[in-house]
């Protein structure tokens, strides 16, 4: 089980910034997954609103919460900055600052992707 447990194994969050954001679950949520990649995929927002559990039907209503999370996100040092791509409603995210040491050196290894 050590391996799973390595410096470039595992992703802590700042308690602080966790804390910071109670109340706001779909963040909370974001705030997890978006930890876990140092640079994310973009993603369509119904996969997005799948992966979360959200039970909201409408997808444009949950896009509305989507970019209301992402803005605390940016406000809580989570990401840098996001966007939806109008014609294929992917979300992307760009975490800057935020990605950690252990995921830069796992970015700078060869064959890794840019």
């Amino acid at each position: 089980m050590a391996f799973l447990y390595g410096g470039e194994s595992y992703t802590l969050i700042d308690w602080d910034k966790r804390l910071n954001l109670k109340g706001k679950d779909l963040a909370r949520w974001l705030q997890l997954y978006l930890a876990t990649h140092a640079k994310p995929f973009p993603v369509k927002v119904a996969t997005l609103r799948e992966l979360s559990g959200s039970r909201t039907k409408a997808l444009r209503s949950f896009r509305g919460q989507l970019r209301l999370a992402l803005n605390a996100l940016i406000s809580n040092h989570d990401i840098e900055q996001w966007w939806i791509a109008q014609q294929t409603d992917l979300v992307t995210v760009e975490r800057g600052e935020a990605v950690t040491a252990s995921q830069r050196r796992h970015i700078g290894r060869r064959g890794q992707r840019t």
